[in-house]
């Protein structure tokens, strides 16, 4: 995902989101599966000041009737309200900037969904010793951390599992009780 600071001349885009964050944000923003056009550092009262309306969207099921020339901003909090805003900018539906200000639900549901993860890569029969090979990594998965590869390498698995099956600590062998 690019993500491109808010410059003087930004002070509005007809299509595009801005994130309401502050400066930890921008270096984890970089990672969520989502488009951001900014990222801007203010309160919401300043941000409202580059719009004629913010209209709470959360909740918005239709784009209101607004006078031509008119100046819109959405405020949304959750990603379900964001994707259904986006659905609404990529039909024309919605002409305006989706200020997006997410809660730590959606921050944590972000970092997941931008989290490396593990999965079988091929079909894993059962009791089989788990090689570099047998393992491959996804975006979002339900795996455990990618970064934990070499904490399952060597470790027998406790389930025959099919290609893409998430890998975590519950289809491995944690205890090595077998091998004595």
């Amino acid at each position: 995902m690019k993500i491109r600071p808010a410059s003087d001349q930004d002070t509005h885009f007809k299509h595009g989101v801005i994130l309401l964050g502050d400066h930890a944000d921008t270096v984890e923003a970089e990672a969520w599966p989502i488009a951001l056009d900014a990222i801007r550092h203010e309160q919401l009262l300043q941000v409202a000041e580059d719009f004629d309306i913010v209209v709470p969207a959360d909740h918005l099921s239709e784009p209101p009737l607004l006078k031509a020339g008119t100046k819109p901003a959405f405020l949304v909090h959750d990603l379900d309200a964001l994707e259904r805003l986006r659905a609404m900018q990529e039909t024309g539906d919605l002409r305006g900037t989706i200020l997006f200000a997410p809660t730590q639900v959606a921050r944590i549901e972000l970092h997941r969904l931008a989290r490396p993860t593990l999965k079988a890569a091929r079909p894993i029969p059962l009791g089989k010793v788990l090689e570099e090979a047998d393992i491959a990594e996804e975006t979002g998965g339900p795996g455990i951390a990618a970064a934990l590869k070499p904490s399952v390498l060597g470790k027998k698995v406790l389930y025959a599992l099919t290609e893409g099956a998430a890998l975590d600590f519950g289809v491995v062998d944690e205890d090595d009780w077998r091998q004595s």
